[in-house]
């Protein structure tokens, strides 16, 4: 129980953004974001096509800025897990932090980094897994247009020091209306951030 495996969004963690007249897409999608039991988040895509970006129509797209360490009240962003302000969290648990370095209690295999922005305050996700897939992140996105292309990218660590063995290794699955899109694979102990994302 406790720091068998931890996960970290960044602050941007959304982005979705408007590329080129491709297919029809509904005019509203549910984003929904799996978390496997057995895997989480240098760049890595699927399914990215070239052309030019446009602006960002989700502007939701980060947790936010603060002073304080832990962000509360529960934000309410992750139907899957439940929301702590004593971290580090255990299993099935998350919060929205802007540094782990400063948590008393942080676990010895856990990275101790802040966030990956300019903002020294920016607020990220840190997730520990649950023992089943569970949905650690769900947003509606609104203002769809037709005959376009969309662009989502999301910025993870793989929170275990490399080198720590008996800690299971992230996999995410993004979803739209509840079907995946793109799994990242295992993410590995890296100790480096990695972006993963996949047009649509």
């Amino acid at each position: 129980m406790g720091e068998r495996s931890g996960y970290m969004c960044a602050e941007n963690f959304l982005h979705i953004l408007p590329q080129k007249i491709f297919k029809h897409m509904k005019k509203a999608l549910l984003l929904t974001v799996l978390l496997g039991t057995f895997g989480l988040f240098g760049i890595t895509y699927g399914q990215v096509c070239s052309g030019n970006i446009g602006e960002n129509i989700f502007t939701d797209g980060d947790f936010g800025s603060g002073t304080a360490n832990l962000l509360t009240p529960d934000p309410m962003i992750a139907p899957g897990y439940s929301y702590t302000t004593n971290p580090p969290p255990s299993d099935g648990y998350y919060v929205l932090s802007n540094n782990l370095g400063s948590w008393g209690g942080l676990y010895a295999t856990w990275l101790p980094i802040g966030d990956n922005s300019t903002d020294p305050f920016g607020y990220m996700m840190v997730v520990n897994a649950s023992f089943s897939p569970g949905l650690f992140y769900e947003q509606e996105v609104e203002g769809l247009c037709e005959n376009t292309l969309y662009v989502f990218t999301a910025d993870v660590i793989n929170l275990i020091k490399s080198g720590t063995a008996n800690h299971t290794d992230p996999n995410v699955s993004f979803l739209i209306d509840d079907v995946v899109q793109y799994s990242t694979g295992i993410i590995t102990k890296t100790e480096h951030w990695q972006t993963y994302g996949f047009t649509f």
